[in-house]
């Protein structure tokens, strides 16, 4: 399908919204709130939120959404089409002013993410991607093609974990796999998924690995993943759980089960799942 209007008011909002966080950021104080499960919002969270509904909204009024900052719509279920949002992916990041975070938008259309929009508020990078079509850099001069760089020749596998997918309490599962693959532990990184690292050819990994405890384990909610499973994917990478099984969407269960691989390579990809599945339970029947 053509999806050119969704990518153009992707862009649209995530640029908008990423403004609005940028000008707040830049702020010498700006008001913290502690959500009910003990997670940081700020002003500049609320504001995007609001500013990113107001121009989807108002261009395309009959589809649902999924944000982190508003009451979830269970009526999200009856439609095939959502958008996806995080208004800030890396609130904490945000507070401490470490300059990585971003807004997150997708477009999920029958479970699958077909239109992302990451906007970097410090630096007004942009990257999209639409499925089957390919990812960009949104630049002032157009788009600019993305492609992840592949790993060094030669050189071994860099395996990271994430302090938000089990690192490290589920430390002792990860170098296991390591083990497995022959490959080398990587600093843990203190953020989720940004494409914009694993973009960067100064990367210090090249998989990104999210342990699970049980089957049952969860991590993170759909509006961290589905931007960047797109973005990873389109750019030439490769996202799924554990089990190779790609995310679904705008699910009843907002959160992601079975664990998180993301790699610069799909052959990258399928060694690192071989590894995984090995030590863990099969998916639930």
């Amino acid at each position: 399908m053509d999806y050119t209007a969704e990518l153009d008011i992707a862009v649209e909002a995530a640029r908008t919204a990423g403004k609005i966080v940028q000008e707040i950021y830049q702020r010498a104080e700006f008001a913290v709130y502690d959500k009910e499960d003990g997670s940081p919002v700020t002003d500049a969270d609320l504001a995007a939120d609001r500013e990113i509904r107001r121009i989807i909204g108002a261009r395309f009024p009959e589809d649902a959404f999924l944000t982190e900052e508003t009451a979830d719509e269970p009526s999200r279920l009856q439609v095939s089409r959502c958008w996806i949002v995080d208004p800030i992916d890396g609130t904490a990041q945000f507070i401490a002013r470490t300059d990585r975070f971003d807004v997150v938008i997708a477009l999920v259309v029958d479970g699958q993410p077909v239109v992302g929009a990451i906007c970097h508020p410090p630096s007004g990078a942009i990257l999209a991607a639409v499925r089957h079509q390919g990812a960009w850099r949104i630049t002032e001069h157009g788009n600019e093609v993305i492609a992840i760089p592949a790993p060094s020749p030669g050189a071994p596998l860099r395996v990271a974990g994430s302090i938000w997918f089990g690192v490290p309490s589920l430390q002792h599962e990860l170098d296991r796999i390591i083990a497995e693959l022959g490959a080398v532990e990587a600093p843990a990184l203190p953020t989720g998924i940004r494409p914009h690292e694993i973009l960067d050819p100064n990367r210090p990994f090249d998989v990104v690995v999210g342990p699970i405890a049980t089957i049952d384990t969860t991590y993170g909610g759909e509006w961290d993943f589905a931007a960047p499973d797109l973005i990873i994917s389109e750019a030439g990478g490769a996202m799924s759980d554990l089990f190779g099984e790609k995310h679904r969407f705008n699910k009843a269960q907002m959160r992601n089960s079975g664990g998180v691989i993301y790699s610069c390579d799909p052959e990258t990809h399928a060694r690192v799942v071989a590894a995984c599945a090995s030590g863990i339970p099969g998916p639930a029947e």
